[in-house]
Order: C-alpha cells, then sequence, then structure tokens
C-alpha cells in the first residue's frame, strides 16, 4: 500500500516483468455527482434503506425455508441438501467479486450501481419462484434441477447486493453520516424480515403448508421483492455517487497487495467469517429447532422474525447515539456479547419454556443484532473511505465484492457443516409425511447449531474487533471528511 495518506492520480509503477491487469484510479479531486459533505437527505436515504428490505426478504426466505423444503418436502437427504446449498454459495462468492469489479467499471449517468439494480430487480422475484416451483422429478434429474435453481437465485442476488452495498460508501464521506445512513438499512433489513416472516411461515400456515403452500408463498414475496426493488431503484435517482476517470496499469499482485494490507479492512473481513458462519448454521438450524426442540408451530417461526425485528428497529437511535460516545469498535463489541450470550440462553429453552420469556429474548437478541450489523458495516464503509485517502483508487465495488466473497464462503461452510452434522447424528429426512421423530442425537446436533455455536463465534468475533484501530482521529488525519 502506498505510504502517504493522501490521494496519488500518478502513474503507479510497471513492472514488465510481471504479470498485470488494468485498473482505474480516482483523480486527485475525483468526479463526483451530489454533494457527498455533510448530511444526507431524508428521501435518499429512505430510498436506499428501502433496498434493504429486498436483501432481508432474499436472504431469509433462503435460509429460513430452502434446506427444510428440500429435505422435508422434496426428499433430498439432508447431507446432500446442504452440499447444494453449499455449491450455490460457493459459486456466489467467486461471483460477487467480479459484479463488483463490473460495477466499479460500469459507466452510466444513472450511476455506475443502479442499473444493476434494475436488472436484479426484475431476477431476484424469478429466482425465488424457482427454488419453490419444482417439476414432478426423482432422482438425479431433481438434483440436476434444483442446483440449476439455486445457481439463479445466488446470480440473481449477487447482482442485487453487492452494487446495493457498494452505494453507501460513494453517498457521503462524513464519519456518523455513515453510520446513520446505515441505520437505514438496518431499518429496511428489519422490515424486510417482518414482510418475509408474515410472507413466508405465516403463510405456509394459512394455505395449509406442503409443496403448494410453499409455491403460494412464494408467489406473494416475489411480488414483494419486485415492488421494493424498483422503489429502491427510482427513489435513489438523485443519490450522489462517484466515477473512475483514470487507467493505469498496476501488476496483479501488486493490485492484491493493496486490498490485502488495508488492516482495518483485513479485520473486518477476518470479523465476518467468524460472524457468517455462525449466523448460517443459527439460520439453517432455526425451523428445525422450532419444529423438534421447542415443538412450536410454524406460527412461532414467523412470530421469531416478527418480534426479532423489532428489537432492532428500537435500538438503532441508542446505538447511532453510543456510537458517537465512544469509539464505533467498542459498541459493536457491547452489541455483539448481548448477541452472543442471549443466543446461549436458548440451551435453557424448551416445550414448557414461558413464551413471555421467549419473546424477551427475541427482543434482546434483536437489540444486540441491530447494534452489531449496523456498527459493522458503517466501519467496512470507513475502511473504503480510508482505502481511497491512501491510495487514490475508487473500489466501493470491488471491496463490497471481496467483503460479500467472505460473507457467501463462510456462509456455505457453515450451512453445509449444519447438513452433514444433522446427517452423522442421525436426522430422518422425509416427503412431506408430517413431523417425524428425531432421535435423541439429531435433536441434540439442532441445540449446537442454533445456540453454542453463535455464541461461540460472537466471541471470537469480539476478539477479532478488539484489534481493529481505524479510529475517527486517525480516519481524520489521513485527511477524511467528517
Amino acid at each position: 500500500m502506498a505510504s502517504n495518506d493522501t490521494p496519488s492520480g500518478g502513474q503507479a509503477p510497471h513492472d514488465a516483468a510481471s504479470a498485470s491487469v488494468e485498473i482505474l484510479v480516482a483523480d486527485d479531486q475525483p468526479n463526483v455527482s451530489g454533494n457527498r459533505s455533510g448530511r444526507l437527505p431524508l428521501y435518499i436515504c429512505l430510498g436506499w434503506g428501502v433496498g434493504a428490505l429486498t436483501t432481508a426478504m432474499m436472504a431469509n426466505i433462503f435460509n429460513l425455508l430452502v434446506l427444510r423444503f428440500a429435505t422435508d418436502y422434496l426428499g433430498i437427504a439432508a447431507a446432500t441438501a446442504g452440499l447444494l446449498l453449499a455449491v450455490s454459495k460457493l459459486y456466489d462468492a467467486v461471483s460477487d467479486p467480479v459484479i463488483g469489479a463490473v460495477s466499479d467499471h460500469w459507466k452510466s449517468p444513472r450511476g455506475r450501481r443502479r442499473p444493476f439494480l434494475l436488472i436484479a430487480g426484475f431476477l431476484c422475484p424469478l429466482s425465488i419462484i424457482a427454488l419453490f416451483f419444482v417439476p414432478a422429478l426423482e432422482g438425479q434429474a431433481l438434483l440436476v434441477y434444483y442446483f440449476f435453481a439455486l445457481m439463479i437465485f445466488s446470480t440473481a442476488f449477487g447482482l442485487w447486493n453487492v452494487p446495493y452495498l457498494a452505494m453507501a460508501a460513494e453517498m457521503t464521506n462524513d464519519y456518523h453520516d455513515r453510520s446513520r445512513l446505515v441505520s437505514f438499512r438496518v431499518n429496511g433489513g428489519a422490515l424486510g424480515l417482518l414482510l418475509s416472516s408474515i410472507g413466508g411461515p405465516w403463510l405456509l400456515v394459512f394455505l395449509g403448508g406442503g409443496r403448494m403452500g410453499h409455491q403460494g408463498m412464494a408467489l406473494t414475496m416475489a411480488g414483494l421483492i419486485l415492488l421494493t426493488s424498483l422503489a429502491c431503484y427510482f427513489m435513489t435517482r438523485d443519490a450522489p455517487f462517484t466515477t473512475r476517470t483514470k487507467t493505469v496499469k498496476l501488476p496483479a499482485f501488486h493490485q492484491i497487495s493493496l486490498v490485502f494490507t488495508n488492516g482495518p479492512l483485513g479485520l473486518l473481513i477476518l470479523q465476518k467469517m467468524f460472524w457468517y458462519f455462525g449466523f448460517a448454521i443459527n439460520q439453517a438450524s432455526l425451523a428445525f429447532f422450532i419444529r423438534y426442540v421447542a415443538q412450536l408451530s410454524d406460527m412461532w417461526l414467523g412470530a421469531y422474525y416478527m418480534i426479532l425485528p423489532v428489537g432492532i428497529i428500537a435500538s438503532q437511535p441508542f446505538w447511532l447515539r453510543i456510537s458517537k460516545v465512544i469509539e464505533k469498535k467498542y459498541a459493536s463489541m457491547i452489541a455483539m456479547a448481548i448477541f452472543g450470550t442471549l443466543e446461549l440462553s436458548w440451551l435453557l429453552s424448551g416445550p414448557d419454556e414461558s413464551k413471555i420469556l421467549i419473546v424477551l429474548r427475541l427482543l434482546g437478541l434483536g437489540f444486540g443484532a441491530g447494534g452489531a450489523i449496523l456498527l459493522i458495516q458503517s466501519m467496512f464503509n470507513d475502511t473504503i473511505e480510508y482505502d481511497y485517502l491512501r491510495t487514490g483508487q475508487r473500489r466501493e465495488g470491488a471491496f463490497t465484492g471481496l467483503f460479500s466473497l467472505t460473507e457467501k464462503i463462510f456462509s456455505a461452510i457453515g450451512v453445509a457443516a449444519f447438513g452433514g452434522f444433522l446427517g452423522i447424528m442421525g436426522y430422518i429426512s422425509s416427503r412431506g409425511q408430517g413431523v417425524v421423530e428425531q432421535p435423541d442425537s439429531a435433536v441434540s446436533a439442532i441445540g449446537i447449531g442454533f445456540a453454542v455455536v453463535p455464541f461461540c463465534t460472537a466471541i471470537a468475533s469480539i476478539l477479532v474487533i478488539s484489534m481493529y484501530g481505524l479510529s475517527r482521529a486517525r480516519l481524520k488525519e489521513a485527511g477524511g471528511g467528517g
């Protein structure tokens, strides 16, 4: 990484003996559409926040229902289903950096990112329909169909999520307004959880369950996803964005080192590895936990995602205020500690647990998760600004793709690990013949995945973030705003 802390638009040295790639770098003063300084208008923040509903609904339906649908209604073995989901996420991990880099290079009067939102806004709902409208296939033919449906979903989700997240780093250079902007995304994501919990598990109950119930749910969710994605596209038409105007040649190894020698970014990526490994296992095990451990109906599966967002939304003013009193990293560590401790407490849960206690635990989990999501994303945007100040390069899409790659890889590992763990521990798959009595070993595996693993990964995340050193003062010394 360059040793100076100011942007440089000059030609980088080129080693003719090294493999090189063409990249874009910014001028000393990058081209900007709109005002990145100061406080963003409310309508732009709202418009960008609406896009989080699309992300949350896509991710929640996938994480919550796809694995159980594949095992309990399509009859795919748990280990095989977990492997299929893992492979699709690994593909997603590879494609996300490519999407990010392409969006970095994209030229459009509407900005580099928004054209991708328009395309993905139509592709995302179609991919949801493909996952649940499965033809009457058997054996290898079923596996091939479902694999391609998962790949379509992964492509659509990446085309939406990577450019969408990259927009945040372009829209403002103010340290605290970055947190304010991200809070709209957190609130939008929480509302997306609410919509998908009602449009998902509750619709399954109202429509009688089974494959027909899943198809009715998929159509409803696809319509909501189309509406929210198009709303985000049109409401962000005046959002500030940056452009990249100069090309130079850099050795490939040097470009890679510029990314990975950004110390604060490296720590956030490491934290994300732990966090999403635990999160993926927690989400994959939720539907199983509700059915086989808590022994509740799918109505409570919906209630889980109705109550949790209330805690997330209610927490945002607190975490925004506390992050102005103490550094973001310390606030995020407090939030992750709350979340991890309450996850572990699920070990005490069972069929006879008070419903009031379940509700209180969910509110607390939302409170902790809201702070962790808000502050880690805000810190990530800080690292992107820091990278520009040190290198002169505008690489929001590439960095977001890298961040997303980490999420997808470790989510894939988590899903595959949980599916394999269930298989090893004797979980019995079915083809929709009702609730199958599971052996004690399988029930124990579900409890470990839902409670113990997220606690351990939260502790690991706290240890990693304790080493993060990009404070507001350090960013201002490098020439950053805010």
